[in-house]
């Protein structure tokens, strides 16, 4: 039969790198099969049909048929599909926008380098996700989630009127309405984990530096980390295999060296024995937090997963509590990350090999002269002009505080008085993706299914999107 005459008999809603292992291992089919039957999915429910609007574009590379073993072996043999999130740099002939128009006529000069890691670990890069535009930087709290000048706005699969939250919206809805099984986020303050969970996915918001943030269009240099979204952990591991290590270009990560591990597979057991975990308050975490599911059952079923964790060997410690928690939240992230961007996005903006745009005031000139009648305001823009106004000394000040609170006087503390491995928040609350943003710690998203019951309780999996009698797809 002829691989093009393929059909493939998976769901892609569930399809993970395993799936199209054994498809590949099997000689069921090869490179080029995949990917069509991908380009075909999107291309149905994209832009026409459901409309989700999660991709901004896609450029198929390196098509090798066949593909050698599968990468799943070894971070360097064979080959899967992953998207890269549009604020992430890709040489050639994908632009580099961060969903911004005031970017398309620019043109970087290299690959970012968790490109080039993902190139060298064999994954054909096949385009880039849509998100809120600037990571949701150009007018914060008034941007709606998911909406770019260039994407247009993106919608959840399962549920159109469902905010998909941000920014890296795209990235999630795109693994969830089984257009790709692997994404690239980043995320400055809940931008990974967020989407993640309200497209019932997997995601994991690294330490900062532990992966390299070269060649990404950033927030903030203190807080900003890239990383690694899929539908299961197994594959959430195997990418931050690829990913993790120095980079001479980002001098966090020559700092992060220290909590790198070879093998992050290693790690994947069902056995908790000596896990030490710690347990801050989930009801106060939920408490006034403008979400749109039921609190109650994610703070029982967390609970509830905590049991089943206990009784496979952890270590139970709850409640435990933040010594500086009140200060942390009364602080403004602003102080920092206003500075942070305009200065980051500067210096960005100065390794392109062809552009007209230099500075922060160029791209809003841009958007000035040429106004998007669905979206105008650039309130966050104009606050960060303002703010740099400031001596540079009050940046700096606040940074060492923000740093003091969570961190030294915060989560470390925390984690030595009771010698504990990690902390249990809910994690679509601001106030948890604030504690991991302002100390620039990992934040894991745990039990994204939970979530997703919750949002939607007349389905148990992401499988209330459309589908219509076409499915599976078939390479025709």
């Amino acid at each position: 039969m002829s691989p093009f005459a393929l059909s493939l008999n998976v769901n892609f809603l569930e399809a993970t790198s395993e799936t199209w292992k054994l498809h590949l291992d099997n000689r069921n089919c090869k490179s080029v099969d995949l990917v069509t039957a991908y380009l075909k999915r999107i291309a149905k429910d994209n832009i026409h049909g459901a409309a989700i609007r999660a991709i901004i574009e896609q450029m198929i590379e390196r098509i090798s048929s066949p593909w050698p073993k599968s990468w799943m072996k070894s971070a360097r043999e064979g080959k899967s599909a992953v998207r890269c999130m549009d604020n992430i740099a890709i040489q050639g002939k994908l632009k580099t926008t961060a969903g911004s128009k005031a970017l398309h006529a620019s043109v970087v000069a290299r690959d970012s380098t968790v490109v080039a890691k993902l190139r060298k670990a064999g994954l054909i890069i096949i385009g880039k996700a849509n998100l809120s535009e600037l990571c949701n930087y150009r007018a914060s709290g008034v941007l709606p989630n998911a909406w770019s000048g260039t994407g247009g706005l993106g919608l959840s699969p399962s549920n159109p009127g469902l905010d998909p939250s941000g920014s890296s919206s795209g990235s999630a809805s795109a693994i969830a309405a089984g257009f790709i099984p692997l994404a690239i986020g980043s995320e400055t303050d809940g931008s990974l984990i967020c989407p993640s969970i309200r497209a019932g996915i997997w995601a994991l918001k690294p330490t900062v530096g532990l992966i390299s943030r070269a060649g990404i269009i950033p927030v903030s240099l203190n807080q900003d980390s890239p990383g690694p979204m899929a539908k299961n952990v197994k594959d959430i591991a195997l990418l931050l295999n690829a990913l993790v290590g120095p980079d001479e270009a980002d001098p966090a990560s020559i700092g992060a060296s220290s909590g790198r591990r070879s093998d992050y597979t290693a790690f994947l057991t069902p056995n908790f024995e000596g896990l030490r975990i710690g347990v801050m308050n989930p009801e106060w975490f939920m408490s006034d937090e403008n979400i749109p599911y039921d609190a109650k059952y994610i703070i029982e079923s967390t609970l509830s997963a905590l049991k089943r964790m206990e009784d496979a060997g952890a270590v139970v410690k709850n409640p435990v509590n933040l010594p500086t928690l009140d200060e942390m939240l009364a602080f403004n992230p602003s102080d920092v990350q206003h500075l942070d961007f305009k200065e980051g996005l500067k210096s960005y903006l100065a390794n392109f090999e062809s552009s007209d745009i230099h500075t922060l005031e160029d791209v809003m000139q841009w958007n000035y002269e040429h106004p998007q009648k669905d979206f105008e305001s650039q309130i966050t823009f104009e606050e960060v002009l303002e703010w740099a106004k400031k001596d540079i000394s009050a940046h700096d000040e606040a940074l060492s505080r923000q740093l003091r609170l969570s961190r030294d006087n915060g989560i470390d503390v925390v984690l030595k008085t009771h010698d504990l491995d990690i902390l249990l928040v809910p994690s679509d609350a601001k106030k948890a993706t604030r504690i991991s943003a302002m100390a620039g710690l990992l934040l894991l998203l745990l039990l994204p299914p939970l979530a997703f019951e919750a949002l939607y309780p007349d389905t148990a999996s992401p499988e209330a999107f459309k589908r219509d009698a076409s499915w599976p797809p078939v390479v025709s």
